[in-house]
């Protein structure tokens, strides 16, 4: 009867037990697949980059192009940088929490990604030729560390002031409904009364707010691609009026940066490396335990 029942819970446990490792064997190799792409992509764009000579805005023609100079504000102006004190033309911005995971080995803390966003409006890229509008849209911001910033709040602590007015407090007034559930809008307004500062009566965990940001009148270097105004008309003659920079569609890529071309493609082909080769750790990893799961 015992071996009986040894059996009977042998055969219940190991179906799923093998699951949960080929899932877990999966995962590794899927994201290190992903890092290997990344890396690849990343150091393709860094060549392409260094060997793209940069164009004058006079002499900008549809097709990919390369542009450095003043990014200035458009007609559109600009917008409040998301957590700081200031303006800029375009920015984007992480909000992470401290959150607790409880497991056999006890609690883990680690930090979670529960907003993200971008905003900005279209402006110009000007040399001493001309300037040339620039789309936001699709654009991917890189900049250095004088243009970026984090601001770290306690448990309970009340947020400085551009936090609490970013989006008409819309990122200080949202809360997780609980530890698995995606973010929720709540209207009650939030208060600083009392034992901390709360939503709806619920103090907040510990946050990261991290900011990246493009200042009007900042040196900038753009790779995209130039392509036709449709909100002109044909007979356009000016660059500024016949042309926007937008995502180059050969490549996938549109990017701005306050550094130079020379460092944003140092850049990108320095970390290369480093993605390829823990992509293939976790892939070999990952193929390695599906393998000797399956097997055994």
């Amino acid at each position: 009867m015992s071996t009986t029942l040894l059996a009977s819970e042998h055969i219940q446990i190991t179906p799923l037990s093998l699951a949960g490792e080929v899932l877990r064997a999966a995962i590794f190799f899927a994201f290190g697949v992903v890092l290997i792409r990344t890396g690849i992509k990343e150091y393709n764009t860094g060549r392409l980059i260094s060997n793209t000579p940069t164009q004058k805005v006079r002499s900008l023609a549809p097709g990919r192009a390369e542009l450095e100079g003043k990014a200035v504000a458009s007609e559109n102006g600009t917008v409040p940088r998301p957590f700081s004190e200031g303006t800029c033309l375009c920015g984007k911005y992480k909000i992470e929490e401290r959150r607790r995971r409880r497991s056999k080995k006890g609690n883990r803390y680690k930090w979670v990604t529960i907003d993200s966003g971008f905003i900005g409006n279209p402006f110009y890229i000007e040399d001493e030729t001309g300037r040339v509008l620039v789309e936001t849209e699709d654009l991917s911001l890189k900049v250095s560390s004088e243009n970026r910033n984090t601001t770290t709040v306690g448990a309970g602590r009340t947020p400085p002031k551009p936090i609490q007015e970013f989006r008409n407090g819309d990122v200080t007034t949202r809360d997780l409904a609980s530890e698995n559930t995606g973010l929720i809008s709540t209207l009650s307004p939030f208060s600083s009364s009392g034992g901390g500062f709360s939503v709806g009566g619920r103090k907040l965990r510990r946050r990261r707010y991290k900011e990246w940001f493009l200042p009007a009148g900042e040196d900038a270097y753009v790779f995209g691609a130039a392509t036709e105004r449709a909100d002109q008309p044909e007979t356009a003659i000016e660059t500024e009026k016949r042309l926007k920079m937008t995502k180059d569609d050969s490549t996938g890529r549109f990017i701005v940066t306050d550094r130079c071309q020379d460092a944003l493609a140092t850049s990108l082909k320095r970390y290369a490396p480093l993605y390829m080769v823990v992509g293939v750790a976790l892939s070999g990893a990952g193929l390695y335990f599906l393998l000797t799961t399956l097997i055994a």
